[in-house]
């Protein structure tokens, strides 16, 4: 329960800190590839869970979330691309609350609609925008 609640807020932990201090960009698409693995293993029926829109669908709530926040005040705030990644996973996550509140009203059609139409296309551009800021970072070393 604590754990949830802390999830929705967007709490972190502080061996949750020092993991996401550590992570790579390429281990941040990796989660970020995971969390939209598990929202379409939902869209197609296959996941065996249920998601609660309120802590699945908040951008502080997963990995990818969670270290954009952690970085935000550090040096990655310097670079374009980190804005756009923000951005995008904004709307990532406001578009894997649309899916997921079609699945809780019965409307797999739609969910599956906005998953292969809208939200793929954002996921793309936030993997994109992470290479990007991958690519900013070693131009400034």
């Amino acid at each position: 329960m604590l754990k949830r609640l802390g999830d929705m807020l967007g709490l972190v932990t502080d061996s949750d800190k020092r993991m996401l201090a550590n992570m790579t960009i390429p281990e941040v698409v990796d989660a970020h590839i995971q969390w939209k693995l598990k929202l379409e293993a939902f869209v197609n029926g296959t996941a065996g869970i249920e998601i609660d829109p309120s802590t699945f669908c908040s951008p502080n709530a997963s990995t990818t979330g969670k270290w954009t926040t952690l970085h935000a005040a550090e040096k990655l705030s310097e670079f374009n691309a980190f804005f756009t990644l923000r951005a995008k996973m904004e709307q990532c996550h406001h578009l894997a609350g649309e899916i997921v509140n079609k699945i809780n009203m019965g409307d797999r059609k739609g969910a599956k609609e906005i998953m292969n139409d809208r939200f793929l296309k954002t996921s793309h551009e936030l993997v994109h925008a992470l290479v990007e800021l991958e690519k900013q970072l070693s131009a400034e070393d």
